[in-house]
């Protein structure tokens, strides 16, 4: 009997052992544990990691960081990727890879602290933006405007840590993608975008395109060149290129695809195009588009080659897709024009690697 009743003891007190040792692993999400009177981010001390280049860290960012210290497990509290809490004090956690130092904000109230978004907090004092105060941000009215960039309280509005001068807090919105609203203006991120429409103004599948009676924008630019009225949204893919048509073709960005024809073309892949007996290809080297198709027998390729910072035409090239290799490359005058440019030599480079011509053997053989 004795035998039997040490054994449950010892039974009953491994159970105890464990289950002591499932709650000092618990998980707090976000890459914290808690290990007894401990905190851990990612299996490491948070009180003793980054501790022998905290000063040298501090210099980095530019002011005095104070490693945290005295952390109460307990009362810990996971909040955001970023911030973090106890009953006493609030932690900001940097990050680098493979390092990481979590901090205090010995100015934070912990019991009114709370996270509005990425890297965005308050309490009942001050706004915090990465870890820093925010000055002349009024913490009892801020909001959020667009996580991650932009916000605003009653009397200002902030894109990160700048001012959007002029901007009115009252009515500014977010209207999609980068593109913002006021009473006044339309904003492409902080800066106004001059002669837009506030009253047709609306944005593409939330893309970097938008238009209005009188215009077409990427990214807040005007182009001139396209229709507004009719402009349609074909593609966003979130490497940052749009495809976009209008009456008069079918663009990539702002630059055109040769032989495309706005009513018969359509994406089969967010890299791939097709229109009738052409293939178009989106080169995301450069955001370039490129046309496949066969003539007499043989598999030939064309770009337009732009000048990169203003997007003028230079040339258009076309080559025989031989192989693995372009052959035969030939240069004329772009659309409208009839002289010659200098065609730069690294322009012809990137038509030419062999990734891209691989490609374009495949558009080749979806044409036969």
């Amino acid at each position: 009997m004795r035998l039997f009743q040490y054994l449950t003891l010892v039974v009953a007190l491994s159970l105890v052992s464990c289950a002591v040792e499932v709650a000092a692993e618990e998980d707090l999400g976000q890459g914290y544990s808690h290990e007894g009177k401990y905190i851990l981010f990612e299996g490491k001390r948070i009180d003793q990691e980054g501790k022998r280049d905290i000063d040298h860290f501090s210099k980095a960012v530019g002011r005095q960081l104070t490693l945290c210290s005295e952390v109460d497990a307990a009362s810990f509290q996971v909040l955001s990727e970023e911030y973090t809490k106890d009953k006493d004090k609030v932690y900001y956690k940097w990050i680098s890879p493979g390092r990481f130092w979590v901090v205090e904000l010995p100015e934070a109230d912990a019991t009114s602290f709370e996270v509005l978004g990425f890297n965005l907090a308050r309490d009942k004092k001050n706004v915090w933006w990465y870890g820093k105060v925010q000055s002349g941000v009024d913490a009892a009215t801020v909001e959020l405007v667009r996580d991650g960039f932009v916000w605003k309280d009653v009397q200002s509005v902030w894109y990160q840590h700048n001012t959007i001068v002029g901007a009115d807090a009252r009515t500014f919105l977010h209207i999609g993608s980068g593109y913002y609203m006021d009473k006044t203006n339309v904003y492409w991120g902080p800066d106004p975008i001059e002669g837009a429409d506030l009253a047709t103004f609306k944005v593409l599948g939330d893309s970097f395109v938008a238009v209005d009676r009188n215009m077409v924008y990427r990214s807040g630019e005007r182009l001139p060149q396209m229709d507004p009225g009719t402009c349609k949204f074909i593609l966003h893919d979130p490497y940052g290129y749009q495809v976009i048509s209008d009456n008069n073709g079918v663009y990539l960005n702002k630059l055109k695809f040769l032989h495309a024809v706005p009513n018969n073309f359509k994406m089969i892949d967010n890299l791939t195009g097709r229109g009738g007996k052409y293939m178009f290809l989106i080169d995301t080297y450069h955001s370039t588009p490129v046309t496949v198709y066969w003539e007499e027998g043989q598999l030939v390729t064309e770009t337009v080659l732009y000048e990169r910072r203003t997007a003028k035409p230079l040339a258009i090239v076309k080559a025989e897709v031989s192989g693995d290799k372009l052959e035969n490359i030939t240069f004329s005058p772009p659309p409208g024009q009839v002289a010659d440019n200098e065609i730069p030599d690294w322009q012809v480079k990137v038509f030419k690697r062999a990734d891209l011509v691989k490609r374009m053997k495949a558009a080749g053989e979806l044409l036969k």
